[in-house]
């Protein structure tokens, strides 16, 4: 790490408490996060599932990480051993908030008959009306196990944050697909839609090792979210007077950083961690910028198109060639396919993703917030965010909707973390 002084390092594991979160409300009466995997008691050394073979029931937690079953049970008997647990907090998402817990101690196992199994099989009984939840823990409280088992996970909650205070790349993490098709996942290895841009202020502080895990290394993106975390998770326990642990409140923060930022490395920041959504709304306003028409909105993409413009005239298709065709003086080439298409047929399509996909390359396509490859032929019709601000000072971006937009975004971040 980067830290100027010596701390205890901290990082997030995103936890998902069963189908749709279905068992939260449980951890929220505070019985434990809800620990799924093997069901029962009665695993055997040749049964055909690596979590039946190393059931996280009877597993110890482990100091050095073990991959026993390449699932996320490897990684609960990790975090969860008294020597690792100090250097991990837990995020959930609620509907409304999203939910820091302390991990406590090692999984805990519930029989028919326990309180807290009963308790969750008055849950369950409530699912009916979903019959996918209702249905994928059936065998655990209709009797078709042999010693069927409710496992929880020791946490404590520290606080919860309205979502609706969160900087909009942070609440996205609740639909984050890598994150949420587990059960419990790293944050530090999530990516950015302009991974390569983050400031040099920002990356300098990626934790290199995690706990000397290796393969555990930050990616600039998620520096930013445990960086992000840091701040509201300081800032909420702090406000509603309750005990901030050390390891806690020693930690930097994106708040404590953010001051020694330029104003250009904050917008770098803002474009470097836009959520999709946002990146389709950046494309958007820049060809509203060009004097085009959306067709595709944000959010209605067909095929490979996330934005569709049209020009209403032809010399407003002749205007939005000649503005693009002046990107070249930015080191920003767009190819002569586009333009063609653009005046001929006055039509603009953009396709907003996190890094070129060879296998939707079209020539007339401009593809719009990618990161940059070495390859240089993959660099004529790419919109590079980050690069795109060199061009804020010219037409028709000066002082133009995608200009407001991003020091909008920039004003939400400074304004989420508290600074």
């Amino acid at each position: 790490m980067a830290n100027e002084k010596a701390v205890t390092p901290l990082n997030y594991f995103f936890y998902k408490c069963g189908t749709a979160n279905c068992w939260l409300p449980l951890a929220l009466e505070g019985h434990g996060l809800y620990v799924g995997f093997s069901d029962s008691l009665c695993p055997t050394e040749h049964a055909p599932k690596k979590e039946d073979r190393h059931p996280i029931a009877v597993r110890e937690p482990e100091e050095q990480y073990q991959k026993l079953t390449g699932l996320d049970d490897d990684h609960i008997a990790w975090l969860s051993h008294l020597t690792n647990r100090k250097h991990f907090l837990l995020i959930t998402f609620s509907q409304s908030d999203l939910i820091f817990w302390e991990v406590l101690g090692k999984v805990e196992v519930h029989q028919p008959g326990t309180p807290v199994f009963e308790r969750a099989r008055e849950m369950w009984e409530g699912f009916a009306p979903d019959i996918k939840k209702h249905e994928h823990y059936k065998q655990i409280f209709e009797n078709r196990l042999v010693n069927p088992i409710f496992k929880t996970l020791p946490s404590k909650k520290l606080v919860a944050v309205p979502r609706r205070e969160l900087y909009a790349s942070i609440d996205s993490l609740a639909v984050y697909q890598s994150l949420n098709r587990g059960t419990c996942r790293a944050i530090w290895r999530i990516n950015g839609p302009t991974e390569a841009a983050m400031p040099e202020k920002i990356a300098a502080q990626r934790q290199q090792m995690i706990l000397g895990r290796s393969g555990s290394e930050e990616t600039n993106f998620a520096t930013f979210v445990r960086l992000y975390l840091n701040s509201i998770l300081q800032h909420k326990l702090t406000q509603q007077r309750l005990q901030v642990p050390r390891n806690v409140n020693e930690q930097l923060s994106l708040r404590s950083l953010l001051s020694h930022l330029s104003p250009n490395d904050r917008r770098v920041l803002v474009l470097s961690t836009l959520n999709p959504i946002l990146v389709e709304t950046a494309a958007l306003y820049f060809c509203l910028d060009l004097g085009l028409v959306a067709d595709i909105g944000t959010g209605k993409g067909i095929d490979v198109i996330d934005i569709r413009a049209r020009a209403e005239s032809k010399r407003a298709a002749n205007q939005a060639v000649e503005w693009l065709t002046e990107l070249a003086s930015e080191e920003i080439q767009v190819n002569n396919a586009v333009r063609e298409t653009l005046r001929k047929d006055q039509v603009l399509e953009l396709q907003c993703k996190a890094a070129h996909d060879d296998l939707v390359s079209r020539d007339n396509l401009l593809y719009f917030g990618y990161r940059r490859k070495q390859n240089r032929n993959l660099q004529a019709n790419t919109i590079s965010l980050p690069e795109l601000l060199s061009a804020f000072g010219r037409k028709p971006w000066r002082g133009g909707l995608l200009q407001r937009f991003m020091k909008l975004q920039a004003k939400v971040l400074s304004q989420s973390v508290y600074s």
